[in-house]
């Protein structure tokens, strides 16, 4: 009810008569409550509830005294001078304008840290899809539940205020990667929810997996790009209408796919089908990486190859997120090819200054893991060992 209070005095700012026409629909729908409530929203004075009712009807009246000729923007004026000067309950006059009642809700839903939304609101929002109307099979959504990985380890090690930091770092790329209407909130500790509206599955899997990916490519203070110990994240989703019928089946089934990505980390339960069907293979041959300009390339050597991306060792770092070009040559490769791929992470060898990279292609190569073309870069690559070349 307090919500709905608050609603209704941010949308009707200083239109008195829209204010009370609907203070006075909410009270039919919910009793004397309602004045009690708004009275103490708006002047911090808590009475019985039909005494408030008789008090709100007083305020009315005494604002038609005070002001005859003005119909708006007097009732707050008219509530303090009733209360402050009529009855003495108002020692001390004050009173919320609309922006300060935004702020009291805003606040009352909005986590401090992160500034997602809260847990009671998410799952106030996920309650009223099923409230307000009859969900239709065509009415779909989804319901993701995100974890960071090794968080406490992080936090432990670097202290709480790195751990904040990094928490905002993983909030702001949630945002950055949902529409304005859908709902992000901070469900509880290095947890995070979302609500997709009006998304199948397929989509809901490639915003998640956009998630998944940017937050495996942030550089968090202090540590390494790549290791056992990196902050990555993990989720699990549920879709309406398939998963569940209410609220509580669509947690409960995100819940359990969430417990079980953080057995494996750094993945999606369901994963998106792209990501599944990418198998990595040990292949070693040389690449050149060219981050821009045609006439500057660097060589690097291949660790593994997926239709997805590859990892390689270089002399160079690049920052994560960058594009570059991938040229795959002869005689290294059984046939020249050349991609875009994105860097996704780094790491730098302290002892060697050897740079790992992992880099992921846009869209699929499926033509890289042909056995013919791997097998002929891996012969180039003995040859050129046992020549010494």
């Amino acid at each position: 009810m307090e919500k709905e209070l608050l609603r209704l005095f941010h949308e009707q700012g200083q239109d008195d008569d829209a204010l009370v026409e609907g203070i006075a629909r909410l009270a039919t729908r919910k009793g004397p409550e309602v004045y009690r409530r708004a009275l103490r929203i708006l002047a911090g004075k808590d009475f019985p509830s039909d005494q408030a009712q008789q008090h709100w009807q007083a305020i009315l009246a005494h604002c038609r005294r005070l002001f005859p000729d003005q119909n708006q923007g007097c009732l707050r004026a008219a509530l303090i001078d009733y209360l402050h000067r009529e009855i003495g309950e108002l020692r001390d006059p004050r009173i919320l304008e609309a922006e300060d009642l935004e702020e009291v809700r805003r606040a009352s839903i909005t986590d401090g840290l992160t500034d997602l939304y809260r847990q009671c609101y998410f799952k106030g929002r996920l309650d009223q899809l099923f409230t307000l109307k009859k969900r239709g099979p065509r009415d779909c959504f989804a319901v993701v539940l995100f974890d960071l990985d090794h968080f406490k380890q992080y936090n432990d090690r670097f202290g709480h205020l790195a751990g904040d930091a990094a928490l905002r770092r993983a909030a702001e790329t949630i945002r950055l990667n949902i529409r304005d209407y859908d709902i992000a909130a901070r469900y509880g500790g290095e947890e995070f929810a979302l609500l997709l509206f009006r998304v199948d599955r397929k989509q809901a899997l490639t915003v998640c997996e956009r998630i998944r990916a940017s937050i495996e490519a942030l550089a968090f203070p202090g540590q390494d790009q790549e290791g056992e110990g990196k902050l990555t994240i993990s989720g699990g989703l549920a879709f309406f209408p398939e998963d569940g019928a209410s609220a509580r089946e669509l947690l409960e089934t995100a819940d359990k796919r969430l417990y079980e990505a953080k057995r494996q980390r750094n993945i999606l339960v369901p994963q998106a089908p792209e990501r599944r069907k990418a198998e990595r293979r040990a292949v070693r041959s040389v690449v050149e990486l060219c981050p821009g300009s045609e006439e500057l390339s660097f060589p690097g050597m291949t660790t593994d190859l997926s239709s997805r991306g590859l990892s390689l060792d270089c002399a160079v770092s690049f920052s994560p997120g960058t594009t570059v070009q991938v040229r795959f040559l002869k005689p290294f490769w059984g046939e020249e090819r050349e991609t875009r791929a994105t860097v996704r992470r780094v790491r730098r060898d302290e002892q060697s200054g050897v740079v790992h990279l992992g880099l992921e292609f846009d869209g699929h190569q499926d033509s890289l893991v042909l056995p013919g073309f791997v097998h002929q870069s891996a012969a180039a690559i003995d040859l050129a060992t046992s020549t010494g070349g």
